[in-house]
């Protein structure tokens, strides 16, 4: 067993004991509606696929003050397995709160071995 291997699997074991539970729904598969300035809304998300992740650093609510009042934009990333199937765009549904994926790090990788995905997203 390669190092690689051996700390993709420790890597998971940690993710499975400690990781809070998930839902992925994939971008791709979703039913989408385009207006007719081009914004595209998404009608049906399809079924969930259900997943462990570990949220790497806690919640950071960035307050930005407009003439409104205050506007919250929240922010969190969350490690992932490294066999997940995940995409930008995709929406987690993690503690109560839908997340749209902005970004999907699959660089964590030893001897050519994937240990982990680091995904960073917002609140949608």
């Amino acid at each position: 067993m390669s190092t690689g291997t051996s700390l993709r699997d420790v890597a998971r074991l940690l993710i499975n004991t400690f990781g809070t539970s998930c839902n992925i729904y994939s971008y791709s598969g979703a039913t989408k509606t385009e207006d007719s300035e081009g914004d595209i809304t998404v009608g049906d998300w399809k079924t969930a696929t259900a997943t462990l992740g570990v949220i790497s650093d806690e919640l950071q609510s960035l307050s930005l003050v407009n003439v409104k009042g205050v506007v919250t934009d929240t922010s969190a990333t969350i490690i992932l397995r490294d066999d997940v199937t995940i995409a930008i765009n995709d929406k987690i549904a993690l503690n109560s709160r839908n997340y749209r994926v902005d970004e999907v790090d699959s660089s964590n990788r030893v001897s050519g071995t994937l240990i982990v995905q680091t995904v960073n997203m917002t609140v949608r």
